[in-house]
């Protein structure tokens, strides 16, 4: 079915798409570009997970993603704040 074969293509290229951002994130020098990178690679991963409720009809991907996204925003700010101060609670 045309359908699964394009859910496939999306799945395999969202992959491949995952696995440049977090090769990018460990080769680059400066924290903010590794923060941007790893916050793209975790879009990427909710993105697998929503295609993945898409193709087996288990609620649970759903949950999942939802909890990855929440917790994403949260650490990308912690995470800049890191950055942008030196420290947490400086």
């Amino acid at each position: 079915m045309l359908h699964d074969a394009v859910l496939i293509v999306a799945i395999v290229g969202f992959a491949i798409l995952f696995a440049v951002h977090v090769i990018e994130a460990a080769r680059a020098k400066p924290m903010a570009t590794k923060l941007v990178r790893m916050d793209a690679a975790s879009v990427i991963v909710i993105a697998l997970l929503l295609m993945r409720t898409l193709e087996t009809g288990e609620p649970y991907y759903l949950d999942a993603a939802l909890v990855l996204g929440l917790l994403s925003f949260v650490g990308t700010l912690v995470i800049a704040r890191l950055v942008d101060r030196g420290g947490l609670f400086s």
